[in-house]
């Protein structure tokens, strides 16, 4: 373990515990998908309906970034199964980290922190936008910054160079979606499906939508229960 990791989470987590209710709302906000991925799904939500003289081009680039944020997350998940596990810092015995008192008891516990899958998504959708809108791609970056990883951090599950590498895996593969790899057929696809039945595409695109306000949270989670049964028979 880096010892900039070490002295990082020693620092922040000097603070638990001065404050209460600051204590608290951190809890909360580090699970409250309403202030999470929400704010900047909407505001993708804002550029597809957007008219302008290039909306089609537009939906395009949402699109394929929207397939690079989805593979961002299954990818982040993939190196945590793959790579070597790596202690939570609040289950880690050598820190002895002070706990808030609202933070639920075992808390991703079994789970490696590295790499971040939230940060893999959050600065996945955060490129996008940039790519899309340099002014709005900036509040998203500070937004996934302040709101979604540093809280992360502060309740000591995760390490800094667990948020680094998520963010960098997320980022990385929104940009080769949108300007390097770009899946035309798939993207065109989905694009006549808006017009010959917007009504599947709609349907498709509100699950879609609520999947990644939500962090992908229950298809993770009924991913889990389907690889524990796989693994109680092998």
């Amino acid at each position: 373990m880096l010892s900039f990791d070490i002295s990082a989470v020693n620092f922040i987590n000097s603070y638990i515990g001065s404050s209460v209710s600051f204590d608290e709302s951190i809890v909360y906000l580090s699970d409250a998908h309403l202030f999470k991925l929400t704010p900047m799904i909407l505001v993708l939500w804002g550029f597809w309906f957007k008219k302008t003289d290039n909306s089609q081009q537009l939906k395009q680039l949402i699109l394929h970034g929207l397939i690079g944020c989805v593979f961002a997350m299954f990818l982040a998940r993939i190196l945590a199964l793959l790579l070597p596990f790596r202690v939570r810092p609040i289950y880690n015995s050598e820190l002895a980290l002070r706990i808030p008192e609202t933070l639920s008891p075992g808390i991703l516990d079994g789970w490696s922190s590295l790499p971040s899958d939230h940060a893999a998504l959050a600065f996945a959708v955060a490129m996008v936008i940039f790519l899309i809108h340099r002014g709005w791609g900036v509040w998203a970056f500070l937004h996934a910054i302040f709101v979604i990883c540093l809280p992360r951090a502060y309740l000591g599950l995760h390490y800094p160079t667990d948020l680094f590498v998520g963010a960098l895996v997320g980022m990385t593969c929104s940009y080769f979606a949108m300007r390097v790899i770009k899946t035309t057929k798939i993207v065109d696809f989905f694009l006549s499906l808006e017009k010959s039945r917007p009504s599947t595409f709609y349907v498709a695109a509100l699950f879609v939508a609520s999947q990644l306000m939500q962090m992908f949270n229950s298809i993770r989670g009924f991913g889990n229960i389907v690889l524990a049964i796989f693994r109680s028979h092998l």
